[in-house]
């Protein structure tokens, strides 16, 4: 067991399942009749932006994450729902790097 922070500089190899906390995987619903869930961070994440990826556990056409902060993130779906849909998730911190505003004007 580490208490406190532990840094490995090499590769990493996990022979069996990992069990992480409930700000870096968990489930969010987007209910029927809405177009979008939130999920907000018990902790909010620091020194690196957090990158998100969802998945519908059901038809939820089309759906796309937003506003993605320190502290959670939005699950949208193009078109209000006939029924409740859940979506598994994940959120890793991550060291982003900006695309230089030259390529952004292109």
């Amino acid at each position: 067991i580490f208490k406190g922070k532990l840094t490995v500089k090499g590769p990493a190899k996990f022979e069996s399942q990992i069990t992480v906390g409930k700000d870096t995987a968990g489930q969010v619903t987007v209910k029927a009749g809405s177009k979008m869930a939130k999920v907000e961070f018990g902790k909010e994440y620091k020194k690196a932006m957090p990158i998100v990826t969802a998945t519908p556990m059901g038809n939820a056409g089309s759906f796309w994450v937003s506003d993605v902060s320190a502290s959670g993130f939005t699950v949208n779906v193009a078109k209000a729902l006939k029924e409740d849909v859940t979506f598994n998730w994940m959120s890793l911190g991550g060291q982003l790097t900006p695309v230089p505003e030259e390529e952004v004007a292109n």
